[in-house]
């Protein structure tokens, strides 16, 4: 869940009350504010700095491999 960082604007508008219920339940408020869409993020550049910008935690993560 952590990992999740983009999604298209209509699935996280679908996903939004789920996503945000879990982030709590994981210590997360807001989280879906958290993930970028094509709004913001189109490219890895900006969205390494959507996800710098609002603090998200996978940033501070151990890669997966």
């Amino acid at each position: 869940m952590k990992r999740l960082v983009w999604l298209t604007t209509e699935l996280k508008e679908t996903l939004r009350a789920r996503l945000n219920q879990r982030g709590e339940e994981i210590g997360i408020e807001n989280f879906c504010d958290l993930i970028a869409d094509e709004t913001v993020a189109t490219d890895t550049d900006s969205l390494l700095e959507f996800l710098q910008k609002v603090n998200h935690p996978v940033l501070t993560m151990e890669p997966m491999f």
